[in-house]
């Protein structure tokens, strides 16, 4: 309650610009501070983790036969060890440097040192047509400029098709958040695609999340 009355206090006599940067800060430093501890405790288990998110994107990914995957938006690194232990073919981009580095290191200490996640953009993504069999992006086109273009890089590299995930709305909503989808934004941005949507939770009582999934014809 105190907290509360502190931050609205705080709120009302900053300039918004530096308010939205405080924001900013506290949350990527949290987002950080998940990050590692979710590291080292799959380096304490020598086993990947997988939260209820995690879990409704592997289970989208099954809907299709697949060896390659290639991860757009990499983040903390749980889904991309999760493959790498699952031995998949793995690919991944991610491009924050802090991140990239965070999960680069802990493949190397996981024996998985030739894997690396590269710098890239979801709006140029750096691969041929058909690359891999599928291709994921989680929680990343909420955070960009041209959700359209990034579809179409999305599905341009995928042989298959593509598992995508955003929030619902403005739930699970963030400083960086540039876009907002509901039911006719999905519709709108997916409708050149033989996609499925859905909603999820991304944990139990949590935040509702849009799941899609596109299918390249013959590809299931």
């Amino acid at each position: 309650m105190v907290f509360s009355i502190f931050k609205n206090i705080i709120k009302s006599v900053l300039p918004a610009s530096l308010w939205l940067n405080l924001r900013l800060f506290r949350e990527t430093n949290i987002n950080r501070k998940v990050a590692k501890d979710y590291i080292k405790q799959m380096l304490n288990d020598k086993s990947p983790i997988t939260t209820q998110m995690d879990q409704h994107i592997i289970g989208a990914c099954d809907v299709f036969e697949y060896k390659s995957i290639l991860e757009v938006g990499s983040g903390g690194g749980r889904l991309s060890y999760w493959y790498l232990f699952n031995r998949k073919d793995f690919s991944g981009i991610e491009p924050d440097i802090w991140y990239r580095k965070l999960v680069n290191n802990f493949f190397y200490d996981m024996g998985f040192g030739k894997h690396r996640i590269q710098d890239g953009d979801i709006h140029n993504i750096q691969f041929d047509d058909n690359a891999f069999d599928i291709v994921t992006s989680n929680a990343v086109i909420e955070h960009i400029q041209d959700p359209v273009k990034a579809v179409n890089e999305l599905f341009r590299v995928a042989r298959r098709g593509c598992v995508i995930t955003f929030p619902y709305g403005h739930e699970a909503d963030s400083p960086d958040h540039i876009q907002h989808f509901y039911e006719k934004d999905v519709e709108k941005l997916f409708s050149g695609y033989n996609y499925e949507s859905s909603i999820v939770y991304d944990r139990p009582d949590g935040n509702r999340c849009y799941l899609v999934i596109i299918k390249k014809l013959g590809s299931v």
